[in-house]
């Protein structure tokens, strides 16, 4: 809720910003920190609510991008030419606000277990009460009802003072940033994989526009490429997910075909100079280089386990985030030096063929940590003294 609140609050006070400069900190840190921390939470809840479709669920869940990529080329269009730039931002921040509703329906796992008959004993105050019912006087039942609800709220307030006290004290900076993985071989792998898809994915919404206004396009088919592609990009999301859960294809290699398909529409992207051209290449790129959203937490959560996803989710999308922040200046630097957007396609589609690259050698990693550990073990067994 606070994650969604902190996007509006960047998008309205955007609109009163009278330089660029600062819209650095209202549209790019405040809004910026919103987002990620609506993203993190909800991915990494989904992955723990889901075992067997696990990879579907984290689709569907993302898939929501798809229908923003789809929708809001045009929303926006048709906003900025009736309420002008002040109104649009405006709106787009209540807009915003409609997450707090999603937002307040989540619950963590542990809250759906059933209560075990204590606990339930101590929720039901009735239950004594009916023990005395039979001989009992009125003053007698308001008395127990008022013994039972004081020891109740008495016990509720213990647990969140202990719980309370139990997390400041327990609390390190471990918990939130556990710099240990930067040293596994897997996570950084996995890492490097991710953040080389997303530094190429991210540009595709940045760069397709302006390459297709050099090539003659006009401004409503722009929209359209893009929306296209959010399209594709939805369905993507899903259908990858689904079929990355099936058994007989192994995730990761479903990642893996995604970031080469992807890749090599990238590298051809250059070939693309009409409508028709550029909307097959949006569609397939769309397609193919989304994919990745919904298998990124199922495969974090293969390599490390449940237990540790809230850890490595957090660090692998920090991992992701810094390089997606170069990779815009980077592409809008080559098509100065070189006249035209085709390097910059060249460059993006190099980037996600060395995501799957990356994805592919996660397999030489493991058996690194698994020889690791096995040495590991010969050593503390060689050390045990002889009885």
């Amino acid at each position: 809720m606070v994650a969604t609140i902190l996007c509006s609050i960047g998008f309205v006070s955007s609109a009163f910003v009278p330089r660029i400069e600062v819209l650095y900190l209202t549209i790019g840190v405040i809004t910026g920190i919103g987002a990620g921390l609506t993203y993190t939470p909800t991915v990494v809840m989904v992955t723990l609510f889901f075992k067997k479709r696990r990879s579907f669920a984290n689709g569907v869940t993302v898939a929501g991008n798809g229908i923003g990529y789809f929708l809001y080329p045009f929303l926006m269009k048709y906003l900025f030419d009736e309420y002008t730039l002040f109104g649009t931002l405006i709106i787009i921040g209540g807009v915003m606000l409609h997450s707090c509703i999603g937002a307040a329906l989540l619950r963590p796992l542990e809250s759906f277990r059933k209560k075990t008959p204590r606990e339930m004993d101590d929720l039901n105050p009735e239950d004594d009460v009916n023990e005395i019912q039979g001989g009992a006087t009125q003053e007698e039942v308001d008395t127990m009802f008022e013994k039972k609800n004081t020891k109740t709220s008495e016990h509720s307030k213990a647990q969140s003072e202990n719980c309370c006290q139990s997390c400041v004290k327990n609390f390190s900076f471990k918990d939130i940033f556990d710099y240990t993985y930067l040293c596994n071989p897997v996570f950084l792998l996995f890492g490097l994989s991710f953040a080389f898809a997303n530094m190429s994915y991210s540009n595709l919404f940045i760069v397709v526009p302006p390459h297709a206004n050099e090539c003659g396009v006009t401004k409503s088919q722009m929209a359209l490429l893009v929306s296209m592609a959010g399209l594709a990009d939805l369905f993507g999301r899903i259908i990858f997910g689904f079929v990355s859960d099936l058994k007989f294809v192994r995730r990761r290699f479903v990642y893996i075909l995604g970031m080469l398909a992807g890749g090599t529409s990238a590298l051809m992207a250059p070939l693309a100079r009409d409508f028709a051209t550029l909307a097959v290449y949006s569609c397939w790129y769309g397609l193919f280089g989304g994919s990745y959203w919904s298998l990124v937490a199922p495969l974090m959560a293969d390599s490390f386990g449940d237990q540790q996803i809230s850890k490595v989710f957090g660090l692998t999308t920090s991992f992701i985030s810094i390089p997606s922040l170069l990779s815009p200046p980077i592409l809008g630097w080559l098509r100065d030096g070189t006249g035209n957007w085709d390097m910059s396609f060249r460059i993006a589609g190099i980037w996600m063929l060395m995501a799957a690259l990356f994805g592919l050698l996660v397999q030489l990693g493991e058996r690194h940590v698994r020889r690791r550990e096995a040495a590991e073990k010969a050593t503390d067994v060689k050390d045990l003294p002889i009885a």
